[in-house]
């Protein structure tokens, strides 16, 4: 009897001893994926707050802040940003999925946003103050620079990063207003136009 018992408990310890490291590996290799996703997170967030600036400077270029060309058309100042995550070295698989993917989509909404750009400079906008092309960029700009604090706040409160404190001026209430103002110019000339159609 006693040697059924040792045996027993020989095998109990065996199987406890590999519960055990099966556990401190499941552990380690949790508190891994958490530190990698962390790192990411502020690698993340960064490029995102540089994204944000860049697009308020496009929101506020309207072409005429050093004066125009020598066939007076408006100057437009600063390029479009770029954002490109995959150059990050980092494990995108330590995120879960759905942010992941709202990450790595976010540079195609930026691509769309372009093309947009473009088509209306190449086929609405005429020289010299290309009204519609400016104001196609300030739009897609104040959008994305809205979309790109939405994701880094969501990618700040997931992984208990600080919220970015911003002191007297919010770029979320600058791109909200010029976005507003855009909006109410393109009702109303959409009005005008309603009512130039009716009399014709």
């Amino acid at each position: 009897m006693e040697k059924v018992l040792i045996g027993l408990l020989g095998v109990l310890g065996v199987i406890l001893g590999a519960i055990l490291a099966v556990a401190k590996e499941v552990w380690v290799d949790h508190r891994s994926k958490k530190k990698k996703a962390q790192y990411l997170a502020v690698r993340v967030a960064f490029l995102l707050d540089k994204f944000v600036s860049n697009s308020i400077e496009v929101v506020g270029d309207d072409g005429e802040m050093y004066g125009r060309d020598e066939q007076g058309c408006i100057r437009l100042n600063t390029t479009l940003p770029e954002i490109d995550f995959l150059s990050l070295e980092v494990d995108w698989q330590a995120l879960p999925f759905e942010l992941m993917y709202e990450i790595l989509n976010f540079p195609a909404l930026v691509d769309e946003a372009n093309g947009m750009i473009s088509s209306v400079f190449e086929f609405v906008a005429h020289p010299p103050d290309y009204d519609e092309g400016v104001e196609e960029r300030q739009i897609q700009y104040a959008e994305l620079g809205l979309k790109s604090i939405d994701l880094e706040n969501k990618i700040r409160s997931k992984y208990g990063m600080p919220k970015r404190a911003y002191n007297e001026w919010s770029p979320i209430e600058h791109l909200s207003v010029k976005r507003g103002q855009i909006l109410k110019l393109r009702k109303k000339r959409e009005e005008h136009y309603q009512k130039l159609s009716q009399r014709a």
